[in-house]
């Protein structure tokens, strides 16, 4: 299941059927189709404090990953965790690289995924690795979307 939590002002921009589609076929792609997440969309304000709480770095920034990893033992259904992502960053993002805000979106949810899965892009190495899968995962939903 993906939850959504989606700030007021933001909802009107918002595709939540879009992100609902590529939150699963990413998912799938790593073959964790029966994986539950939560995605919120806030501010730059928000995302700053938690960045700061949780990361100890005082500006606000795109897209945080908060991997839970846990087992609901209703559901027997594995929590990966929670995505953050602050529209505004990926507002100036998506104008930036002259294409519309919902791709952005799409390309932060991927990128918030895969560090939930433990991909990083600290190292060169693994910059490589994390990017390759986020473009190949990007490509395979624009051609599904064309």
């Amino acid at each position: 299941m993906i939850c959504l939590i989606i700030k007021h002002p933001y909802k009107k921009w918002i595709n939540e059927e879009t992100i609902k589609k590529v939150a699963e076929f990413t998912l799938a792609h790593l073959s964790h189709p029966n994986t539950d997440i939560s995605i919120s969309i806030t501010n730059n304000r928000e995302i700053q404090k938690l960045n700061k709480q949780f990361r100890n770095v005082d500006s606000p920034t795109d897209v945080l990953s908060f991997s839970s990893n846990e087992i609901d033992p209703q559901t027997n259904r594995v929590y990966a965790g929670d995505i953050i992502i602050s529209f505004q960053r990926a507002k100036e993002q998506a104008v930036d690289l002259n294409h519309p805000i919902m791709k952005e979106i799409s390309i932060l949810i991927v990128h918030g995924i895969l560090h939930l899965f433990g991909y990083d892009h600290l190292k060169q190495v693994d910059k490589i690795i994390m990017f390759s899968l986020q473009d190949e995962i990007i490509n395979k939903l624009d051609l599904l979307n064309a």
